[in-house]
């Protein structure tokens, strides 16, 4: 979210789940977000929807 200028542990935090993962690959994540960034992300959506929905979805 660095295009949008959310910052780590001011606008929201990443918590790791478990250090390892018995499978390999990453560990797993999870993400805590405050509320304005999520209404953010939530508007940001909506356009995006939007200007799908208006160009017919042509690139689908």
């Amino acid at each position: 979210m660095f295009g949008y200028g959310f910052v780590e542990n001011v606008d929201f935090a990443v918590i790791v789940k478990n250090d390892e993962n018995p499978l390999g690959g990453r560990p797993k994540q999870d993400h805590a977000l405050k509320l304005d960034m999520a209404k953010e992300i939530s508007k940001i959506t909506l356009i995006m929807l939007l200007v799908f929905r208006e160009q017919d979805f042509k690139h689908f």
